[in-house]
């Protein structure tokens, strides 16, 4: 696959690639795996390219995380994160700015198998999706780090809600490569990879 997700997470736009002898038409491979695969995933495309590796020539990622400021009707619930505590969306779009960029997110990755925690992002905004009654940040960037993004807007959400947590705290964090364990992760479920784009394909 092209993207690790944690439980939890969602995926609209995961990529994967697999190698079979089978010769079989992609379109009645889709056919089959979509009749055998739990009712929780669905192939939404399938063509044959030996040459195709998930893993290079990627563009950009784009990664959604919804949240809810009110209580969410069940159909939408398992889709984003409930905050039931007041949230300053001012400052939390605020704190969320200071991730742009290029910066060292170490102190925002959970592992320790990468000696290179250096990414990008190239936009990162947040929109109020009516339909849905929740806000969503967008974030898109080339790669990421293991729970990266739900640690960003964890620590978004914690200066938009606590007075003991400041912008400060953040900048902090990102100057001196120090976990703080004061700036949570966001839960997974409020998480979704939405689209990977590659280079020279549509």
């Amino acid at each position: 696959g092209a993207s690790k997700t944690d439980a939890g997470v969602h995926a609209m736009g995961q990529v994967a690639v697999f190698k079979t002898d089978l010769e079989l038409d992609p379109d009645k491979m889709k056919w089959a795996w979509n009749n055998g695969l739990p009712a929780s995933i669905m192939i939404r495309s399938l063509e044959q390219d030996d040459q195709f590796n998930p893993h290079e020539n990627v563009e950009k990622k784009t990664y959604y995380y919804h949240i809810f400021l009110e209580r969410p009707l069940p159909f939408y619930a398992c889709h984003g994160a409930y905050i039931p505590h007041p949230v300053d969306m001012d400052q939390f779009k605020k704190a969320l700015a200071l991730f742009k960029g290029t910066h060292d997110f170490h102190a925002f990755y959970t592992g320790d198998d990468r000696d290179d925690t250096v990414r990008s992002i190239k936009n990162l905004y947040v929109e109020w999706i009516e339909r849905y009654n929740c806000y969503r940040v967008v974030v898109i960037g080339e790669k990421f780090l293991r729970h990266m993004v739900r640690r960003i807007v964890g620590a978004a959400l914690a200066v938009a809600s606590r007075k003991s947590i400041g912008e400060k705290d953040i900048m902090h964090a990102l100057k001196e490569r120090k976990n703080n364990c004061e700036l949570p992760t966001a839960p997974a479920q409020g998480l979704m990879l939405y689209r990977i784009k590659y280079k020279n394909r549509g």
